[in-house]
């Protein structure tokens, strides 16, 4: 037995195993057609003799000091039992495949030789394959080539009865790592290709920008899939002929298709993809079998929107670089990155030239790699990523892609197609609306209400009761008077009421006069309120007394002078019905004009959606300057109903009151407050609702079940943004449906048209992220006075009538597999780590999880800030569930989320979180932990506090922290606590636990001993 350094690359491997205890994910199968005539006997010599030549075939490992050392034994048991499987269902390759498969799945213990299993697998009296299934560490693609040689001439040589004619071994594959350590790989070389590795990665995002099916955790299953394909013989024939006229190879072709497939769908033009080298530039190791390869990260940079040949050309010249600086170990190259969490690649690309396709073992290292052998491929992917349907689409885009540019290779990489001419279809069907029948103004609706039911109760706002009489008659007067004024269609009247039976008389009244009306929050500053006036081009207000002071005619409500009886004319469907301002989150406010006939289309649809009628009492509890007001208004008293208002601020507790006091049958509110009712509890009183509505805010899966375990009725979702009428699109969710993370903002409603489209304005895929416009009955005209914000944001409109415009929302959306939209998040204002889009809903459901009763994120100076309510979340259980990369810096518990009058989140109310200082190591656990991340990570000072990953760790360094853990306390320490236990004091207290529980097993002396010895304490 003798004893070598491990090479770089088995250490790599080694490394990455030790992270995944238990799993066959580094298991190669190398399954080996045997020559006609060979018996059982003579394959067995055969693989003997190759194993007597091949070192690599009789090494294990150990660490010893904390260096890995490969381990060549003098000889080990060769072993090959037979399996006969002349008969069986399935071809002969399948049967082959689940008997590999089987072997790869039992782990390897590596430190016990051999390394690999061997099976001798009989089809016919003379025809054998040897099934080859060996550790990553002591093989590689490659070696499948010279396995397969040796065997064959071995097997060949004994029926000729020849000497066999093998190429000779000058050197073994541990005199070749220990020549890569000590004469090749110098310290100027290293540093010298570090240094370009360090500028060629400066910034490199952690996460790719692909979609996946479901989100990325920190440890993930890596159960795996492949999809086998075969390139079109067309497609195989083009891509080497512009291999050959680009004088590149045609690795740099099928690569330029993976590239630009991955660009398109994850709108990240930064591309990074691993690329395995095979290592064999040295022609003494040509024959050896043994682990060479090298990963290197090929970075593109696809933002000028190159055509498809100049991406290939950029490829040949990026791999050409990659290889010049490709000796340093990729494990070196991930160290010099900041990258906190896993390892970089998650993408893979391999082109095979020697080896014939393989296929998984059930096991996916990476989250994604294409492996191209001659016109067979393969892509492997990630379950726990990725459904086998969104692989298939992959799959099918790439071949499209190849396709097409082969055809014409001047296509730039926005142009190439990714969607089929079914897909395109399915996505413009998904996004349009019904069509949508003439709608009756509302006006006429509810004045044809009142005079069917004249005393019925229309709205109740404390001890105050109005018919629907009273209502029209109050509404009338006014409307006399502002008309008398000057109000008429196309003018602008300010409602500067706050929500009561009064509000609702005032906005009644202007519609009436043939007017808009505007409404304005008479408690805001006078500066601001002058600001929306003048917007808007309101020269008057209504207000309920005569308090607010504008500088333009004030009209009380019900004022002592009589009303005159003035020339009143209609408003038609194409006149303003109403302005609202967007919130200026992102700008100063805008006045959005909604013209009648889109109000009366909305309100039909709403008021069949929630099947109102005059038996309804709908709780009006928003802000009437906020869009969502609408719904307790118009679609309530044109269907006969009653609004309940909830006058002035009232408490989640005051609300549920009222709902039961008033047996209100529809609920309207937004996610925050609805979370705030739910944590209030009490919502099972209100029995006589039957359905809520939601809208404002993204409505997240638990809490749509936080609602059905109290109040178990149908919850309906409406998106829409300020540009369009309320809502154009609505998800309904049954109390006993299931939502995993956000709940979908549904299919458009009648009138509607949605296209989701790249930055390139062409749609995008489904499953991939895209802008939503939305084009229609709903969008508004636009902007109030403001022709060039309007032409800004209101475009033409391609699939409508002439004349017709669609809003740009800047909003993230993507289709879900069964034709629903999935809300993402904000362009223009979305939350980014490194560079990396950050969608908060994930990081806010897992943080309600773990333990908090509501959760907000934002960012705050570059970090991940979360605000909870409720108690504070439990740290492994968040761990569990986020990748390290979407963990808060910092958890702020709060007794209340702040909110604006609308009910949504006031982030500018929102504390800023405090740093605080680190403290030395305090126990003897601590001071453990402490110097061995000192060892790895080289720092000079470790704090109890300090994060492994803020300290640049990764998962390789981490291996190498539970692997000295291990070795000086001669216990086997999991690599996950130290991703689920990032400080020095978590992992101490953690490494305490252990410690505990292995001594709990011992006697008293072994016990004490052990104390003594590392310092830890029970």
């Amino acid at each position: 037995m003798w004893t070598f350094p491990a090479s770089y690359a088995q250490e790599r491997v080694w490394l990455a195993d030790r992270a995944r205890p238990g799993s066959g994910a580094f298991a190669v199968g190398l399954p080996v057609p045997l020559p006609p005539g060979v018996d059982a006997d003579g394959a067995l010599a055969a693989l003997a003799a190759v194993v007597a030549r091949h070192e690599s075939l009789r090494t294990s490992f150990r660490l010893a000091g904390g260096v890995l050392e490969q381990v060549v034994h003098a000889e080990v048991d060769v072993a090959a039992p037979v399996m006969d499987l002349r008969t069986g269902s399935g071809s002969p390759a399948e049967r082959v495949h689940a008997v590999c498969a089987a072997d790869a799945a039992e782990p390897f213990d590596l430190a016990r030789a051999p390394l690999w299993r061997a099976r001798l697998l009989r089809f016919a009296d003379d025809e054998w394959v040897l099934g080859f299934v060996a550790h990553h560490t002591i093989c590689d693609g490659r070696s499948w080539y010279q396995l397969a040689a040796e065997l064959t001439e071995l097997c060949v040589a004994r029926r000729e009865e020849r000497a066999p004619n093998l190429p000779a071994l000058p050197i073994q594959y541990a005199d070749w790592a220990v020549w890569q350590r000590e004469k090749h790989l110098t310290p100027d070389r290293v540093d010298r290709q570090l240094a370009y590795w360090r500028r060629r990665l400066a910034d490199l995002p952690p996460v790719p920008a692909l979609p996946t099916d479901r989100p990325r955790t920190l440890n993930q299953d890596d159960a795996g899939g492949d999809i086998l394909f075969t390139l079109p013989t067309e497609v195989a024939e083009r891509v080497a002929t512009l291999a050959r006229r680009w004088r590149v190879t045609e690795f740099a072709v099928l690569f330029a298709g993976y590239v630009a497939l991955l660009a398109r769908l994850g709108g990240d033009p930064d591309v990074v993809v691993g690329v395995p080298l095979a290592g064999r530039d040295e022609p003494q190791v040509a024959a050896l079998i043994g682990m060479f390869v090298n990963t290197v990260l090929l970075r593109i940079d696809t933002a000028d929107d190159p055509t498809f040949e100049t991406l290939a050309r950029r490829i040949a010249e990026a791999t050409l670089q990659a290889i010049e600086h490709g000796d340093v170990p990729f494990q070196q190259v991930v160290s010099i990155l900041d990258q906190p969490g896993a390892p970089l690649p998650q993408f893979g690309f391999n082109f095979l030239r020697d080896t014939p396709r393989q296929r998984g073992y059930g096991t996916a290292r990476d989250e994604l790699v294409l492996e191209i052998s001659g016109s067979e491929g393969r892509l492997e992917y990630r379950k726990a990523l990725f459904d086998e349907a969104t692989a298939q689409a992959l799959v099918d885009r790439y071949l499209r892609i190849l396709d097409a540019a082969g055809r014409v290779p001047a296509t730039r990489v926005s142009e190439l197609p990714l969607l089929s001419d079914v897909e395109s279809a399915t996505v413009v069907d998904w996004g349009t609306g019904a069509e949508a029948a003439g709608a009756e103004l509302v006006l006429d609706r509810v004045l044809a209400q009142a005079q069917r039911s004249p005393d019925a109760v229309a709205v109740r706002a404390g001890s105050t009761v109005l018919t629907y009489r009273e209502l029209v008659e109050r509404a009338e007067r006014l409307a006399d008077r502002l008309a008398a004024l000057g109000a008429a269609p196309g003018r602008v009247v300010a409602v500067a009421v706050p929500r009561s039976a009064e509000y609702v008389i005032a906005v009644l009244g202007v519609v009436l006069a043939g007017a808009a009306y505007l409404p304005i929050d008479p408690d805001q500053p006078a500066d601001r309120v002058e600001l929306l006036l003048g917007d808007a081009g309101a020269d008057l207000v209504v207000v309920a007394d005569r308090a607010v002071a504008t500088g333009r005619t004030v009209v009380g409500i019900d004022a002592d002078e009589p009303a005159p009886r003035a020339e009143r004319p209609r408003a038609a469907a194409g006149d303003l019905a109403y302005v609202l301002h967007t919130s200026g989150s992102s700008g100063p406010p805008k006045g959005v004009a909604i013209e009648h006939g889109s109000l009366a289309g909305y309100v039909r649809w709403f008021a069949r959606r929630c099947e109102l009628g005059p038996g309804d009492r709908v709780l009006a509890a928003t802000a009437p300057t906020f869009d969502a007001a609408v719904n307790e208004l118009f679609p309530v008293l044109a269907t006969g109903g009653t609004i309940v208002v909830a006058p002035g601020p009232v408490d989640p507790r005051g609300l549920i009151d009222l709902a039961v006091e008033h047996a209100v049958t529809l609920l309207p509110t937004v996610p925050t407050v609805l979370a705030e009712l739910i944590a209030t509890g009490g919502l099972e009183r209100c029995t006589s609702v039957r359905q809520v509505v939601c809208g404002g805010e993204q409505l997240t899966g638990d809490l749509r079940r936080a609602l059905a375990e109290q109040l178990p009725v149908p919850l309906h979702n409406i998106y829409g943004p300020t540009e369009t009428t309320v809502g154009v699109t609505a998800h309904t969710c049954p109390p006993d449906h299931e939502h995993a993370g956000a709940v979908p903002i549904g299919r458009p409603i009648p009138g509607a048209r949605l296209r989701v489209l790249d930055r390139s304005g062409r749609p995008v895929p489904i499953g991939s992220p895209g802008e939503l416009l939305i084009g229609g009955d709903s969008v508004a005209r636009g902007y109030v006075a403001a022709p060039a914000r309007t032409a800004e944001r209101f475009g033409p409109d391609p699939d409508g009538r002439p004349g017709a415009r669609r809003y740009r929302t800047g909003d993230l959306v993507r289709w879900r597999p069964d034709g629903e939209l999935e809300f993402l998040g904000r362009l223009d204002a979305q939350l980014k780590v490194r560079g990396i889009r950050i969608e908060p809903g994930e990081i806010e459901a897992a943080l309600r999880a773990a333990g908090a009763a509501q959760a907000l994120v934002r960012m705050r100076d570059g970090a991940l800030v979360a605000y909870v309510v409720g108690g504070p979340p439990d740290p492994d259980a968040l761990a569990r569930a986020l990748p390290r990369h979407l963990l808060p810096t910092a958890i702020l518990s709060l007794d209340a989320l702040p909110r604006t009058t609308s009910g949504k989140i006031d982030v500018a109310a929102l504390p800023a979180p405090v740093a605080a200082g680190g403290r030395p190591p305090a126990t003897p656990a601590e001071e453990l932990i402490a110097e061995v991340w000192a060892e790895v990570l080289g720092a000079d000072q470790i704090s109890a506090d300090d994060d492994f990953f803020a300290l640049g760790g990764h998962s390789l360094l981490a291996a190498r922290i539970v692997a000295r853990l291990s070795d000086l306390l001669e216990l086997e320490v999991p690599i996950e606590l130290v991703f689920t236990h990032e400080t020095v004091a978590e992992l101490a207290r953690a490494v305490e636990a252990m410690l505990t529980d292995a001594i709990a097993g011992l006697s008293v002396a072994e016990a004490e001993h052990l104390l003594a010895e590392q310092g830890g304490q029970p």
